[in-house]
């Protein structure tokens, strides 16, 4: 790929980035699924800010992967506080909402 994760909040600020959205989304979901759930946040409000709806996308569906260790819907979830207003903000982005709105009646309902 030719850089971190920790790079792509400084690429997406760059001029020009929202034209290249597809190329670095695609380029970046790796990165993503390997991150900590603070990095794909932050790369989520980057994007959203940015207006890279793509690359906003990814960093949500990483976010509620790394919340679901896995992804499926028997994984289980763990309903902290801080995991609840992640899944929050990925809705609010406007990304996976009803992904994210499906995880929070299951996180609402194992609470």
């Amino acid at each position: 790929v030719g850089f971190i994760l920790s790079d792509v909040p400084r690429l997406l600020n760059l001029p020009g980035a929202a034209g290249r959205d597809t190329l670095l989304s695609t380029a970046c979901v790796k990165l993503l699924g390997e991150g900590t759930l603070a990095q794909q946040q932050e790369v989520l409000r980057t994007a959203v800010a940015r207006g890279s709806s793509n690359t906003a996308s990814a960093a949500g569906t990483a976010v509620l992967k790394t919340l679901t260790e896995g992804g499926g819907p028997t994984g289980h979830v763990a309903a902290s506080d801080d995991h609840v207003d992640a899944v929050k903000e990925v809705a609010a982005s406007g990304v996976r909402l009803p992904a994210a709105a499906a995880l929070l009646r299951r996180m609402s309902s194992s609470a």
